[in-house]
């Protein structure tokens, strides 16, 4: 489990599918593209909009969170 601070994002809506594209950037590491129906889409697509400087996101359970604070690994550990 490691956290990612998401540092930006690409957004794209596929009109006859009726799904959206997100594309998440990270201080380190790969992007992480993933295909999304409307509401989920619309969700993650405005807390990237409204929370971008705090924006995490936990790659093995592909949690999306925002916090003042670094998440580190310890804090994962200790919320379970």
């Amino acid at each position: 489990m490691t956290w990612k601070k998401v540092t930006g994002y690409e957004l794209e809506w596929q009109v006859r599918s009726e799904k959206g594209r997100v594309t998440m950037l990270f201080e380190e590491g790969e992007p992480i593209p993933r295909s999304l129906p409307a509401r989920d889409f619309s969700v993650i697509a405005d807390m990237l909009r409204h929370e971008l400087p705090r924006v995490w996101y936990e790659d093995a359970q592909e949690i999306l969170t925002t916090s003042d604070k670094n998440k580190t690994q310890k804090e994962t550990k200790k919320n379970q």
